[in-house]
């Protein structure tokens, strides 16, 4: 769980533009509007006795008035107490997201490769990739459009878009955002497209960006995957741990 408070404290200010903290729970609204980007974590430890619903449907209310969506944000460990009543209360356990991290402590040996870092004669090829790489994306032009717009310095932080190029084509695209202040980088919007798989190139990306963090301060660095996926497998053999696993509930 440090790992994933430390993660959330880089995102803030960049990919979360507020974050609301309450007795009963803690929010982090996104500058995105869907629900698995807006997470409404509870505070309570214990059963769902304790738990102040009216608070959160309060809360809930308020984001639908803006446009938002909310996922509640279940820990692991939280899951087995209260799934029933979240089930009673309207909520369905949907995706699910595992933080793994690895210590940066010296440079990657990186294979001599085209990486080229995302500019605005290259941005369309970005975009693309992503969409042909995640299909079922709900606003990839969004996404990789603000990923862009932040990889400015935001005060201590800052965000690297990389795409690696082979025979003139998107192998790969991948960001980190790293904060020399805190000391971690956070590993995201990382794909490989069909034809380019099984080459060694996701592992190459992901040494490149962790060079970059690593240069600039970082000393962990850490990434959100989908449990039993092909980038956990990618992580795993990386040398990444688990540090925490989250559930997003979400209304029926």
């Amino acid at each position: 769980m440090h790992i994933f408070n430390l993660g959330q404290e880089l995102l803030t200010g960049i990919f979360y533009s507020e974050v609301i903290n309450d007795v009963v729970f803690r929010y982090y609204r996104s500058v995105f509007k869907e629900d698995f980007y807006n997470l409404l974590l509870l505070n309570q430890i214990g059963d769902s006795s304790s738990i102040d619903w009216s608070k959160i449907r309060s809360q809930i209310k308020k984001e639908a008035a803006l446009g938002r969506g909310v996922s509640l944000y279940i820990s692991e460990g939280k899951v087995e107490n209260l799934q029933s009543d979240l089930l009673n209360h309207g909520y369905k356990k949907d995706l699910d997201d595992l933080y793994v991290y690895k210590e940066l402590d010296k440079n990657n040996e990186v294979p001599s490769l085209n990486f080229a870092e995302v500019n605005k004669n290259n941005l369309n090829l970005f975009i693309q990739a992503s969409a042909e790489c995640f299909p079922d994306f709900p606003n990839n032009t969004e996404y990789f459009e603000f990923c862009y717009k932040i990889s400015s310095a935001v005060k201590d932080k800052r965000n690297l878009n990389i795409v690696l190029m082979i025979d003139n084509k998107v192998a790969a695209f991948g960001s980190v955002l790293v904060s020399s202040e805190l000391k971690i980088a956070y590993l995201h919007n990382l794909g490989t497209l069909g034809q380019f798989r099984r080459k060694g190139y996701f592992e190459a990306l992901v040494k490149y960006l962790s060079n970059f963090a690593f240069q600039n301060g970082a000393t962990i660095i850490c990434a959100n995957v989908e449990d039993g996926g092909a980038s956990h497998s990618g992580f795993t053999k990386l040398g990444y741990k688990k540090d925490s696993k989250f559930y997003h509930f979400t209304k029926i």
